[in-house]
């Protein structure tokens, strides 16, 4: 409101004053501002201060209602517009609830989440707690290792290297077994290729747990009594095929069992003695696991429980798969770090570690018969030969075009097996370094295991739910299937072995059975 319109008349004021010299009525505040700077009275001119003003009472002024207002369209849209105004801010406070719902919701979501978590570590810790409480228990009755064995060998320990002692014993043993090999025949109890068509699921076990489903690798020991499998359960478990039950169930990984081998000798390997002492001279278990360690697993003299006398830990990835040397004395370990190590079995320590500058992972990892050579099989596709002595790939193959799941040599020392993501099995030829025969499996599964009999006459993959058997009689004969398969797991096959004289096979399978087929 302006002076001018207090003094025209045009609005009322709303707190009027009057001048006791020239009687005219004003605006109290704009009056009082114009006094501030100009003490005249601004309709006559004559001098004027704030003490000549008067206050004067009237009613309350009540404002018109807008011409807006005064008609019943205006008044229609002056609602609308107020409706529209309410359901803007209804709308925007249902966005706002929906929002804070939202953020709620979520957030008891991380906190179930984490509870859940906290949960599992606890349930985690308890149960490390009591694998701890035991294997201390069992080290406290068990026998001390002998000088210079240590019960866990780290990686930051200085390897030794393959001394020239150990080199020629290698060689000798080579010889050896070349020259008995030369010598020896096929066994008369072998089955014959009818038999090998003939076979049938004669028993399924369920030997590992069920929450955690699936067993990875099986060996059985020359006695053809016990077999051993691990799990991804964390478990390995011996098990009795005479009395069809479990022998024992060792733990102590803290991740899935990638590999099991029994500590054998050829000499063993050869006449089926069981050498060892303990638990049927069942002697020591070899087990590998991707907690990127390898334990030896050896039966207690007074409890015949099994220990995890030793724990080496010398690889930086998972540790897949290992073989053991003719003699027994040597073992090999392969990572998915791209790394092979040597380990002297009766002192527990790793030799040599071989990490190529071409880093693969390792898939698989095996010896040569005479134990001269050593094949690993990788990620990339490739099959590298290394020779023992020198520590050095001498020969690499390339063929397949997936991952390679296994290789297996064959007992004359010629030939060499391989299978892998490409559903192919490839047979090389030792000699002249190149692939010999190519079978297509014709699967879409990926080939996860292969296997040779002893008399090198049969082979067997697994190549999804199923097992291929083939006959390999000579260098001049093509590899031909025997029968349709064997097609009882369930889920994917993950090892397979030959019995003795081939009378009888044994699988594994993400399944969780342990099944063997008879004659």
């Amino acid at each position: 409101m302006s002076l001018k319109c207090a003094l025209s008349g045009q609005e009322p004021p709303e707190h009027p004053v009057i001048s006791r010299i020239s009687g005219h009525v004003f605006e109290k505040r704009l009056i009082e501002k114009h006094l501030e700077t100009n003490q005249k009275c601004p309709v006559t001119g004559e001098p004027m201060s704030q003490a000549d003003l008067l206050e004067i009472q009237v009613n309350e002024v009540v404002r018109p209602r807008p011409t807006k207002a005064t008609s019943i369209p205006s008044l229609i849209n002056l609602f609308q517009n107020e409706w529209d105004a309410v359901m803007l801010e209804t709308f925007t406070l249902k966005e706002q609830l929906n929002a804070t719902r939202q953020e709620l919701a979520q957030a008891l979501y991380r906190q179930d989440a984490a509870l859940r978590v906290i949960a599992r570590l606890t349930k985690e810790r308890d149960d490390a707690r009591k694998q701890l409480a035991t294997a201390q228990a069992y080290l406290a009755a068990a026998p001390q290792p002998a000088a210079g064995v240590r019960g866990e060998q780290m990686e930051d320990e200085e390897e030794e290297g393959i001394s020239e002692s150990t080199k020629q014993r290698l060689v000798a043993t080579a010889k050896q077994l070349t020259t008995e090999r030369k010598k020896r025949t096929v066994p008369e109890e072998t089955a014959s290729e009818a038999s090998i068509k003939n076979l049938r699921l004669a028993n399924s076990h369920s030997v590992h747990s069920s929450s955690k489903p699936g067993i990875l690798c099986l060996d059985i020991h020359p006695n053809q009594q016990l077999v051993v499998t691990g799990g991804v359960d964390k478990n390995v478990v011996l098990f009795d095929r005479a009395s069809q039950t479990i022998a024992a169930t060792l733990s102590g990984h803290s991740k899935k069992v990638t590999d099991v081998l029994f500590h054998t000798t050829a000499q063993q390997r050869d006449d089926g003695e069981t050498g060892g002492s303990g638990n049927g001279g069942s002697g020591a278990i070899f087990s590998t696991s991707a907690d990127k360690t390898v334990k030896f697993w050896t039966p207690d003299n007074e409890s015949g429980r099994y220990v995890a006398s030793q724990t080496l830990r010398i690889h930086e990835g998972e540790v897949v798969g290992a073989t053991l040397h003719a003699t027994g004395d040597y073992l090999v370990t392969a990572s998915t770090d791209s790394s092979w190590a040597f380990i002297d079995v009766n002192t527990a320590r790793s030799l040599s570690r071989i990490r190529p500058d071409e880093l693969e992972p390792i898939q698989c990892v095996s010896f040569h018969p005479d134990g001269l050579i050593l094949g690993t099989g990788t990620e990339s596709s490739h099959i590298r030969v290394w020779d023992i002595k020198s520590l050095r790939n001498v020969a690499s193959f390339e063929g397949h075009t997936g991952a390679i799941n296994d290789i297996a040599f064959s007992e004359n020392g010629y030939y060499m097996a391989s299978t892998g993501d490409d559903a192919t099995v490839k047979i090389w030829d030792l000699r002249k370094l190149k692939v010999f025969q190519t079978v297509d499996l014709r699967s879409s599964a990926a080939a996860t295991s292969l296997s040779f009999d002893y008399s090198g006459k049969y082979l067997a993959v697994g190549v999804g739910n199923s097992v291929r058997l083939f006959t390999f009689p000579d260098k001049n004969a093509e590899m031909e299937g025997l029968g349709e398969g064997l097609h009882e797991h369930s889920a994917g096959i993950t090892d397979v072995r030959f019995g003795r004289y081939a009378q009888y096979l044994a699988s594994t399978s993400m399944d969780r059975t342990l099944k063997f087929y008879s004659i």
